[in-house]
């Protein structure tokens, strides 16, 4: 049980945790040569994902991550490049590790592959969590030893299917509800302390790559002791294979009732320069919140 909303904690020795935390983060990657930028936190343009909420203010949007802005910069030549910052979602506050306001570690790695990128995060949250266990495993083949069936060669209907016979779930479900629910229910048969899936489905691609020959989006995504931490991809500098993305993700809005996002020009002409490069987001305060908790559980 947490004993304390952690975001608005006043005591010394939260906020001492947090910046030693914080410091060795920017020790880290000033250690490795990666350059600390910042970016703004009100744009005039957002994300398009159908699953994320901005919050929208008279000026424009409070950003939900630095993705596009950071993108933006490696367009215009910046090279290895990272970002502290808080970030906001406009949504319910779900426990206290999902918030509507948080800190968020943003990074991004040129000429690097993203199983390169994996690696060095998982690096990174041992660093910052001490002797823990890691498993690195494919999310196609998790999921099949896990629901024992190739979910990959499933239709979409198979796959809601599935998801109703192993999870006690009502209501009308979207392709990527029904993977959020397996893979969730996975994770939390894991004992591993640190598990991290690689390729994911088509229809979870957001703004990574695609490998036609695995049928796999290029992407990775970790959770510490049940809890979602990370997301990293190989980042997609195709500015018209992004507009696509872009245009989909809008239809989807039409079908959620959610209103249009106006698409942001500057970030697509920005990916025509872009290297090849990996990013990732890794939520530092739900990490920060979650090593405090299990400190005063144990």
């Amino acid at each position: 049980m947490v004993s304390m909303y952690h975001a608005s904690r006043t005591d010394r020795a939260y906020h001492a945790f947090r910046s030693q935390v914080i410091d060795q983060v920017r020790d880290y990657f000033k250690s490795q040569g990666v350059l600390e930028v910042f970016t703004p936190l009100l744009r005039a343009h957002t994300v398009t994902d159908p699953y994320i909420d901005s919050i929208k203010t008279p000026d424009g949007y409070l950003q939900t991550s630095p993705e596009m802005a950071m993108k933006i910069l490696l367009g215009h030549g910046s090279r290895d490049i990272f970002q502290l910052l808080p970030v906001f979602r406009d949504e319910p506050i779900l426990g206290a590790y999902h918030q509507r306001e948080f800190l968020l570690l943003e990074w991004y790695r040129v000429d690097m592959h993203y199983k390169q990128l994996m690696q060095e995060v998982t690096h990174l949250i041992q660093l910052l969590c001490g002797n823990i266990s890691v498993t690195c495993q494919s999310l196609q083949e998790a999921l099949k030893a896990f629901y024992q069936c190739d979910l990959w060669q499933l239709s979409d209907n198979e796959i809601e299917k599935l998801t109703r016979e192993h999870i006690d779930v009502s209501g009308d479900l979207q392709l990527n509800d029904c993977y959020d629910f397996l893979i969730e229910k996975l994770v939390k048969n894991t004992t591993t302390d640190l598990v991290v899936f690689h390729g994911f489905p088509k229809s979870m691609q957001l703004m990574s790559r695609f490998d036609n020959n695995t049928n796999s989006a290029l992407r990775f995504e970790c959770y510490l002791w049940g809890h979602e931490i990370a997301n990293g991809f190989s980042e997609l500098n195709d500015p018209i294979e992004q507009r696509q993305r872009f245009d989909n993700d809008n239809h989807i809005r039409q079908m959620i009732n959610k209103p249009n996002i106006a698409l942001d020009n500057e970030f697509l002409e920005s990916l025509r320069g872009m290297p090849d490069c990996s990013g990732v987001a890794l939520g530092i305060d739900r990490l920060i919140w979650i090593l405090l908790d299990r400190a005063e559980q144990s």
